[in-house]
């Protein structure tokens, strides 16, 4: 049924996950594409919203109609896509795949605590093939990106809200387009609070924090519209300072005979290759530089530190591995 559309009716189509970790990533690549394709009308706010969680908070403030799409997780195969409406929304979000999908949850708690919540709720979502570490989705996901796009467009006229095509307007490849308000936020907040990713090995604390200091580096040099050498140089820095702390990290494991190790090294071996896969992008002109990409890459890495490398320390720590 078609809802009559109002003046002062605002939507809102919001695309997140990671686009480092492959499919993780489709939402915003159907945003980006949605705003390629297609002219956007005031009342229509289409945003990435990456990982974030509670910081979309504003942006969901007082809208009438939220359009959310996302990778989701539900034992169908690859490519399966699914839609969910109104309160199906928000408690689906509070049980399936990723961290940014539960602070999704927090925020439509809050939003309807104080009743604030969008009326009209829909999630557009699709089950990824791969979340690995990868700029480039997978080709079931990426053969699916037109038709989620397609579904955007039908559910925003089904609000009232109609998009006209851009001229020219055909499927372009993706490439990051993202929202630097967002990600400068999230990652300021993200590296504010490294103090707190301290994993209980003050050799490996110290080394994280490096690496920290190159994300964040990078961001300002960024923001302070630094030549691309520049960049290209801290991320030079960033991929020949995470080698050789992986390499630390690893001899640690072995001469500790850590259980985990051949896990621990495989999820390495994935964050180097896809520096390395960044860098030459990167100098080739293939992809543009944005905080949002950055905050994808520190959001990955302070997942590492949280994740893998914190149980490591914890080995260390409830064997008294440290205490020579």
């Amino acid at each position: 049924m078609t809802v009559e559309r109002h003046e002062s009716k605002r939507a809102l189509v919001l695309g997140v996950g990671n686009i480092l970790l492959q499919d993780e990533g489709v939402g915003v690549r159907v945003v980006e594409e949605l705003q390629r394709r297609f002219h956007i009308p005031a009342t229509v706010q289409v945003l990435d919203g990456g990982t974030a969680g509670m910081g979309l908070i504003e942006d969901i403030l007082d809208k009438d109609c939220l359009i959310i799409v996302d990778a989701v997780k539900t034992g169908q195969l690859p490519g399966t896509i699914v839609r969910l409406e109104r309160d199906a929304v928000p408690a689906f979000l509070q049980t399936h795949l990723s961290p940014h999908q539960l602070g999704l949850s927090d925020v439509l708690a809050t939003l309807t605590i104080i009743d604030k919540r969008p009326k009209d709720m829909v999630l557009i979502g699709i089950v990824p093939k791969s979340i690995e570490l990868s700029l480039e989705p997978s080709e079931e996901i990426n053969q699916k990106i037109d038709t989620l796009v397609d579904r955007v467009v039908a559910e925003l006229s089904n609000f009232g809200f109609h998009l006209s095509s851009r001229q020219g307007g055909q499927r372009i490849s993706p490439v990051p387009n993202l929202s630097n308000r967002i990600a400068e936020d999230r990652l300021m907040t993200a590296f504010t609070m490294a103090d707190d990713f301290g994993i209980g090995c003050p050799a490996m604390d110290s080394e994280h924090q490096v690496q920290i200091g190159l994300v964040t580096a990078m961001g300002q040099a960024l923001e302070q519209g630094c030549d691309k050498a520049v960049v290209d140089g801290i991320l030079e820095q960033l991929s020949s300072y995470t080698n050789a702390h992986c390499m630390a990290e690893q001899l640690l494991m072995r001469l500790y005979a850590y259980p985990h190790y051949e896990a621990h090294l495989q999820e390495h071996d994935r964050l180097a290759e896809q520096i390395l896969d960044l860098q030459r992008k990167y100098q080739a002109g293939e992809i543009q530089m944005t905080l949002a990409v950055i905050h994808s890459l520190a959001d990955w890495l302070l997942g590492h530190i949280k994740g893998t490398d914190e149980a490591f320390g914890s080995y260390l720590n409830n064997h008294d591995l440290l205490a020579s």
